[in-house]
């Protein structure tokens, strides 16, 4: 599956390992937010190195889907709820 097919709304089309730049466009976040949820002792994100290269300036990971999962709905917020011209009865 190429990586243009994955469609951020349709869990269907995410493979079971995800590279990194799926991972930014199913939870639709840039790079430096997603090496900061990967990075750290007790990362927000797990992740799976499958390769390291010989320099060890390159490495690659993988992401579970299921993990991107279970973050996906407390990262991803809706765009209503940061939407400051809504017509909302609470004052």
């Amino acid at each position: 599956m190429a990586i243009l097919e994955l469609d951020p709304t349709d869990v269907s089309t995410w493979p079971y390992w995800m590279t990194l730049k799926q991972v930014e466009m199913a939870l639709q976040v840039s790079r430096p937010v997603l090496v900061a949820m990967l990075s750290g002792e007790d990362p927000i994100l797990p992740s799976t190195i499958i390769n390291r290269h010989k320099s060890g300036k390159r490495v690659h990971r993988r992401v579970k889907r299921d993990d991107v999962l279970n973050l996906s709905p407390s990262v991803v917020e809706s765009p209503d709820e940061f939407d400051i011209d809504s017509d909302s009865d609470e004052e």
